[in-house]
């Protein structure tokens, strides 16, 4: 009986632990299920969010690329706007697939692909400007504002969804540590009763965590083939730093225009690359406390290289914040401007040296150009003259040269109407006029078709020829004052001139 009874208890006991351990195990199971669901959705959490940071980045690249373009006129700024706006609407249409699970991120799509064409849009009438009317009116655009009212609408709404898909990201976190937390106290439990158990479990939440830690790898890897791609941008110099000014990344372009190698300039002040004045004076901590305000800051002015030599640059800062909005530094994008400035030196070298006046005039028939000669002929100051209206010197004739009517391109209207020995008349800064002779030769630009004229003052010649008809005319007088028939003949036996005797006798 007391076997029996042993028996029966071990029995018992035994079934008791096969059905703790069978609760143990379906428990488990749920909670590993249920684990790598949420695993599931933590990746496709990153994967929205990696979306909605590309299309950022993308954004600000077609803004920066389109103002590059109208600074500059490169091409180059042109193509990477164009591979800019792919991207963008890329990751755009990635999002809306995405997101379908999601009530709250649908609502606020229309709202981002709405700004998203409006950024699309004033870069595309930033660019036509640039390309049809020239510099100024695309700046003159660019001015208004509205570029970066769309920036900052756009940034918020990207910051929005980001904060939705990050409130989604902790829930989803926490929920997975629940059920992790839940099955390892049960697996604890568990364990009183079989370490086969309690190991197998064990091993399913290692895999799990696995799985996790190679999703996270493959999202880093994928953010360091970003900064990589972003390291081989040659034309710009593209940095970016921590909040006091600290240098954390460096690009090649950084190193072929600043002349530092990454491992020489990581980890020290970006003030170096700034004149000894401008460093005494707190220049770039004065740039970063406005970034830091306003979000951006965008300059121009000179710069030090390593060997010491300065060049003209444009630089734009943009203040970085982590999820929490807190400062975590800035990034930094430089175009070198010396080849193009010094291009220009060499062209107004060659109008200085000219022995004529010079006078360059863009479509518009503002004048963009000219030489101390032209300062000399019409009696301005060169200030006095960049930038009026050619008709203020020369009132009729050469500005109705530049304009094309509806039915032909400017290119066609200069073919037509530009030449050499046009005579017209030059009005000085006093208002007195002087006959002149103009030689106009158009000139392609990245600001449109440029005008070039060479402007002669034919005065001398002007009073040579009034004295040659004078003499004429004093000439026809004493012929017809003569009483007898007077002919004057050439060699050639023709008869040139006759009075009116001459006419009465034949």
């Amino acid at each position: 009986m007391t076997i029996k009874s042993a028996d029966w208890r071990i029995q018992l006991g035994f079934g008791v632990a096969l059905a703790i351990l069978l609760a143990v195990g379906v428990f488990s199971i749920h909670s590993i299920v249920v684990f790598s669901e949420n695993n599931l959705w933590v990746t496709h959490t990153h994967e929205v969010l990696g979306d909605l940071q590309e299309l950022g980045f993308a954004a600000k690249s077609i803004e920066s690329s389109s103002r590059g373009f109208a600074l500059t006129g490169e091409q180059s700024e042109l193509s990477e706007y164009r591979k800019s706006r792919t991207s963008a609407e890329h990751h755009a249409d990635s999002l809306s697939h995405a997101t379908q699970d999601n009530p709250v991120q649908q609502r606020e799509l229309p709202t981002l692909e709405g700004l998203l064409a409006q950024r699309i849009q004033f870069a595309e009438s930033v660019i036509n400007l640039r390309q049809a009317n020239g510099l100024d009116a695309a700046i003159k655009e660019i001015q208004t504002g509205h570029d970066n009212q769309i920036s900052d609408k756009l940034n918020t709404e990207v910051g929005k969804m980001r904060d939705e898909e990050l409130s989604l990201l902790k829930q989803r976190t926490v929920d997975s540590a629940t059920h992790l937390s839940a099955t390892k106290n049960i697996l604890l439990l568990g364990t009183l009763f079989g370490l086969l158990i309690t190991a197998a479990a064990g091993w399913s939440v290692r895999r799990d965590n696995a799985r996790r830690a190679l999703a996270e790898e493959a999202l880093r890897a994928g953010e360091e083939q970003h900064r990589m791609d972003l390291s081989e941008v040659r034309d710009y110099s593209i940095y970016s730093l921590d909040p006091q000014g600290r240098i954390m990344t460096w690009n090649a372009g950084a190193e072929r225009i600043k002349g530092y190698r990454a491992e020489e300039i990581i980890g020290q002040n970006y003030s170096l690359f700034f004149l000894p004045e401008d460093i005494a004076s707190g220049r770039p901590e004065e740039i970063l406390r406005i970034a830091a305000a306003n979000g951006r800051h965008e300059e121009q002015g000179l710069r030090v290289r390593k060997d010491g030599s300065r060049f003209l640059a444009t630089a734009t800062f943009a203040a970085m914040h982590d999820s929490t909005g807190k400062l975590r530094g800035f990034s930094k994008i430089t175009r070198d401007l010396s080849e193009a400035k010094d291009s220009e030196a060499k062209y107004r070298g060659l109008m200085e040296a000219a022995p004529d006046a010079m006078v360059v005039v863009n479509q518009a028939g503002d004048i963009v150009l000219l030489n101390v000669q032209a300062e000399k002929k019409f009696g301005y100051r060169r200030d006095e003259l960049l930038g009026q209206k050619v008709k203020n010197i020369i009132p009729e004739g050469f500005a109705e040269r530049l304009i094309a009517d509806d039915a032909r391109s400017a290119a066609d209207a200069l073919a037509q109407q530009i030449g050499t020995g046009i005579e017209l008349s030059g009005r000085r800064k006093d208002g007195s006029t002087f006959p002149l002779e103009l030689m106009l030769s158009p000139l392609e630009s990245a600001e449109g078709i440029l005008v070039t004229a060479a402007i002669r003052d034919i005065s001398v010649r002007k009073a040579a020829e009034q004295h040659v008809v004078q003499m004429e005319g004093r000439y026809r007088g004493l012929l017809e004052a003569a009483p007898d028939a007077m002919v004057v003949v050439n060699q050639a036996g023709d008869i040139v001139l006759l009075n009116v005797q001459a006419e009465k006798k034949f």
